[in-house]
């Protein structure tokens, strides 16, 4: 099977457990801004205060978050972001591996199965997120020399609406940049595959669970690169769709004087709220998609062991 076929099936399978997953992202997702929403509304504050204004630009929010405090905040808020979709996707794989059962009693199985490891799950995203820094933070470093040097002078707004040349430059060089950057990180992550399974499922400790997946992944790292592109570029292009459909229905809104603004109110505020319920979906189903594929790439496909009594779960499929 090439690997665009197996990542339109990691979509098939993704997509006929879309409750199940809709449900643990919406959930996660919850929890994460209920945890991180009191941070952001203070280093707001903060930020406001420190800048001697009342409101805050692109520029003034962005020469926060290199301050040596606002660049803490700002991982302290991705690190939590992190945590959620790690256990997020430990369950979607546990679901997977959770065997013939029906979407809600294979969900209390899947966190049945990931809450048992929940401390090395924290070391363990506390750990990717370190060595992601490693990585990325010299080509980010890079890439502000280069806006400073190139879109310093003015604000970005006038460098956004007037391009000048000097801007082209800045733009293309910090496009290479990343271009590098992102090669790097494709090949890099493809190696760690195996290293949330190796630590849910495989009890391997998190520190050794990136070497042992890089050992198993190896001669196949290419071919789960491509599939990681194929699975990215099915998500962009569906997320794009959705984007034209959403901008087709808000044309669509009767915007004359006799129209009714109550009307066009309502009508832009349902295609909203369709699309931001889309995007979920799609969302969910992207990530369950990318945690079947790689469960593919997993040798040991053991199931779930049987739950514990007392969770008040059925198990008949």
């Amino acid at each position: 099977m090439s690997q665009f076929a197996q990542v339109l099936q990691a979509y098939r399978d993704a997509w006929s457990r879309r409750q199940v997953f809709v449900a643990i992202r919406v959930t996660l997702q919850v929890a994460a801004w209920v945890a991180i929403a009191p941070a952001i509304a203070g280093l707001v504050a903060l930020a406001v205060s420190l800048s001697n204004q009342s409101a805050l630009t692109d520029q003034d929010i962005a020469r926060f978050l290199l301050t040596p405090g606002g660049f803490i905040a700002g991982i302290g808020v991705a690190a939590v972001w992190l945590v959620a979709s790690i256990w997020g996707f430990a369950m979607m794989v546990a679901v997977y591996r959770a065997g013939p059962l029906t979407p809600w009693p294979a969900m209390v199985r899947a966190l049945v199965a990931v809450a048992r490891r929940a401390k090395e799950l924290l070391i363990f995203a506390a750990l990717f997120e370190l060595r992601v820094l490693a990585m990325v933070v010299p080509f980010l470093v890079v890439g502000l020399f280069v806006a400073s040097r190139f879109m310093g002078e003015f604000d970005i707004n006038y460098y956004l609406t007037y391009r000048p040349p000097e801007f082209l430059t800045g733009v293309a060089i910090i496009a290479v940049v990343l271009a590098v950057m992102a090669a790097l990180l494709l090949w890099v992550l493809s190696g760690w595959a195996l290293a949330l399974h190796l630590v849910v499922f495989g009890d391997v400790s998190p520190r050794a669970a990136f070497g042992q997946s890089t050992q198993r992944m190896q001669g196949r790292r290419a071919a789960l690169a491509m599939g990681l592109v194929w699975w990215l570029g099915i998500l962009l292009a569906l997320g794009g769709g959705l984007s034209v459909i959403a901008g087709l229905a808000f044309n669509l809104v009767p915007l004359a004087p006799g129209a009714g603004l109550k009307l066009a109110l309502s009508l832009t505020a349902v295609i909203g709220a369709v699309w931001m319920l889309a995007n979920l979906v799609l969302g969910a189903v992207g990530m369950g998609a990318l945690a079947r594929l790689l469960d593919g790439y997993y040798r040991d496909a053991t199931p779930l062991a049987p739950l514990p009594k007392g969770t008040g779960a059925s198990l008949k499929a």
